[in-house]
C-alpha cells in the first residue's frame, strides 16, 4: 500500500495534536492511531484496484469487531458481503469528495490512450 507523504502526515500530526489540546480526544486519537501505523514510508506503488480491495478488507475486520462485541453465533456473509461492497464504494466516493479528489487515476495508474489525467 502506498503510504503518506511527509508533508500531508506532518500535517495531520499537528491537526491531531491540535484536537488534543482542545480536548477533542476521539478524533486525536484516531489520528494518532491512523498516523503510527508506519504512515509516510513510503514502499512503492499500489493501483488503485489494491487500495478499494484494502477497504474493502478492513471493513470486513470492522464487521468481525462487532459481531464479536454482540457474540454473533452465525450470520449471513453473502448478504453481509453485499453490504460492505456498498459501503466501501460509497465509503470511497465520500472521502474522495471530501478531498476534492477530481480523477479517479492515481499518480501511478498507467496511462490509456486518449484518456487525460
Amino acid at each position: 500500500m502506498k503510504k503518506l507523504n511527509e508533508t500531508i502526515y506532518n500535517k495531520l500530526l499537528l491537526q491531531a495534536e491540535e484536537a488534543n489540546d482542545q480536548g477533542l480526544t476521539k478524533l486525536a486519537n484516531a489520528l494518532f492511531e491512523s498516523l503510527a501505523e508506519d504512515a509516510v514510508k513510503e514502499n512503492g506503488d499500489s493501483s488503485l484496484k489494491e487500495l478499494k480491495e484494502e477497504i474493502y478488507g478492513d471493513l470486513w475486520k470492522i464487521a468481525t469487531k462487532i459481531a464479536a462485541y454482540y457474540g454473533t453465533e452465525s450470520l449471513d456473509t453473502m448478504k453481509l458481503d453485499t453490504e460492505i461492497n456498498y459501503t466501501s464504494d460509497k465509503l470511497f466516493s465520500l472521502i474522495k469528495n471530501v478531498l476534492d479528489i477530481e480523477s479517479t487515476f492515481g499518480p501511478n495508474e498507467p496511462e490509456v490512450i486518449g484518456e487525460n489525467k
